[in-house]
């Protein structure tokens, strides 16, 4: 309760939380857009956007603060910046977003935010992707695809489907898998790396 009491705007209100640095590639700008149709919609939702700025994001932070203020959702949309208690955070959220534009290896937060039983919906592509095939496939979003994504994030915020807490088997095999293929690469030598890597190209 403690973070409601800093960002008040959020209390009461269905929580959408969009977690990761601030970066064009994590999609906050379709972040911003989906609070705005959700909230059109007549859903009294608020979206928090936690992460930090590196100095080189800085001004891209300015530009994506004075978009939600010309769209008239400063008082729909907090910006946390970096947090020290995301767990927490999702764990009040009822529903966590990955927006991310480019398929990313594995999706941390994405399976974080499940294993908290927080609904989760992410862009059908990488990690996340396949995370949510696995787990819980209501959250698979078209990438890029706004008006879709509205239409299938409404009902999850409205009448949500329990997020399985039996099926994270699959998903521990899989991340097994991969550190199994990192430590055989690591253990190779180092020509045969360079050969693997050239085949990979």
């Amino acid at each position: 309760q403690a973070f409601l009491a800093q960002f008040s705007n959020a209390a009461g209100k269905l929580i959408v939380t969009l977690p990761g640095r601030i970066t064009r590639l994590k999609g906050h700008e379709d972040f911003v857009e989906l609070i705005a149709r959700l909230k059109r919609r007549g859903l009294p939702v608020h979206g928090l956007i936690v992460g930090g700025a590196s100095a080189s994001k800085k001004r891209y932070l300015q530009k994506l603060r004075y978009r939600v203020r010309s769209m008239g959702l400063a008082a729909d949309i907090s910006f946390t910046g970096q947090r020290d208690d995301l767990k927490n955070i999702l764990a009040i959220s009822n529903l966590v977003l990955s927006l991310s534009t480019q398929p990313e290896s594995f999706g941390r937060t994405t399976l974080e935010a499940l294993r908290l039983g927080v609904p989760t919906a992410g862009y059908d592509h990488g990690g996340v992707g396949e995370i949510l095939r696995t787990v819980y496939p209501e959250g698979l979003l078209p990438l890029g695809d706004i008006d879709a994504t509205t239409q299938r994030i409404a009902p999850l915020l409205q009448q949500p489907s329990p997020v399985p807490d039996d099926d994270f088997y699959p998903l521990r095999n899989m991340l097994s898998q991969t550190l199994d293929l990192y430590e055989q690469l690591l253990r190779a030598p180092r020509r045969q790396r360079m050969q693997s890597d050239m085949f990979r190209l």
